[in-house]
């Protein structure tokens, strides 16, 4: 994985999860939003091609606010996704990235 500042902006427990999964590197979409995302306060909207790494690009620095702010309680996350049949993907993707990093996170609904 070749180590960029959008990178280095992730929790290390993130940072390692994306380590397990063998990327080369982040995806351009992914180096765009981490910093955007995890320096807003506020609604974000992420348009790329398909299987181009959105979801990602949206969960990683997700999961990144969780952990450093996991303390804390009061939180709302709002993903939208067009089609069912990517839902259930992503559902699965995101169930297993989320147990990875965040503790008590294995109840997603």
């Amino acid at each position: 994985m070749s180590k960029s500042s959008s990178f280095e902006l992730l929790d290390i427990k993130v940072q390692n999860w994306v380590y397990k999964q063998d990327w080369i590197s982040l995806r351009d979409i992914q180096e765009k939003s981490i910093p955007v995302i995890l320096g807003h306060d506020g609604d974000v909207i992420i348009s790329a091609n398909t299987a181009s790494g959105k979801t990602e690009a949206a969960f990683l620095p997700i999961l990144t606010y969780l952990l450093k702010h996991q303390n804390e309680t009061g939180y709302q996350v709002l993903y939208v996704s067009p089609l069912k049949a990517l839902i259930n993907n992503q559902y699965g993707r995101l169930s297993e990235m989320a147990a990875n990093t965040v503790s008590g996170a294995n109840n997603m609904t």
